[in-house]
């Protein structure tokens, strides 16, 4: 069903359609069948319910009640359990990332020289373990590669990379773009720079080269779980890779 949606519409298809639609059911009264059906749908995580308008007048006065069937905040925390239950399942190993945009190459230039995944302060990259994983988007030119994280997430300042037998810090070698580094002196684990070591499975491309195809998972998100099975076996395909080459 995946292949074949994003065939026909061009896009992935989603884990949730129209999550904001509500129902509800105006009535002065409800006969006992639309009353069991109203409940029923309601415990199944249908966001549906039924409320009640009366009129009433007292000395001269009038006055509009109104009155739920379920209790609306109950109705819409069943909604919101049943949305997350069909979400599509994750893997637990694979994630999307984003390595810029075409015609801003540094980090994708970091990624493919030095072997370091970046994405700004911790928040985007923690949940990159050893193990993992990456498939990278660039935007506007598509998939340019899969790697395995290789190592912890550490701050840019710490990394370094060997050059010529040498150890040398990641932050003296030349990269593209040095705006990538402004925040790297920070002390505030929430907005320094953090990379993650990163291993190719296969060559890294360019993004003149990069797999691009109608229908393909992509998302403005730097990083998130990739839950689309269609675009990881599409891109697996055109790097001529396995769901098993992954190192234990």
């Amino acid at each position: 069903m995946e292949a074949d949606f994003a065939k026909r519409f061009g896009s992935p298809l989603q884990d949730v359609v129209n999550e904001e639609q509500q129902y509800t059911i105006i009535a002065s009264e409800l006969d006992p069948a639309s009353d069991r059906i109203v409940e029923f749908l309601a415990d199944y995580g249908v966001p549906i319910n039924a409320v009640f308008f009366r009129h009433f007048s007292d000395d001269g006065r009038h006055y509009l009640a109104r009155t739920w069937l379920l209790d609306p905040q109950q109705v819409e925390a069943e909604s919101r359990r049943a949305s997350r239950s069909k979400r599509r399942p994750w893997n637990g190993r694979d994630f999307y990332i984003v390595l810029g945009r075409a015609g801003e190459m540094y980090r994708w230039e970091l990624a493919s020289r030095y072997g370091f995944l970046s994405a700004g302060g911790r928040s985007r990259l923690r949940n990159l373990t050893p193990g993992m994983r990456v498939f990278a988007y660039m935007s506007g030119a598509g998939y340019v590669g899969i790697g395995q994280v290789a190592g912890q997430m550490i701050p840019a300042r710490d990394a370094a990379v060997e050059i010529d037998g040498l150890r040398q810090p990641l932050l003296d070698q030349p990269c593209p773009g040095g705006r990538i580094w402004e925040n790297a002196e920070s002390t505030d684990p929430d907005v320094t720079e953090m990379v993650v070591p990163v291993k190719w499975l296969r060559p890294i491309r360019t993004s003149d080269k990069a797999f691009r195809e109608k229908g393909l998972f992509f998302s403005p998100m730097t990083v998130c779980k990739l839950r689309d099975e269609h675009t990881i076996k599409a891109v697996e395909s055109a790097f001529g890779l396995a769901s098993q080459d992954v190192d234990p």
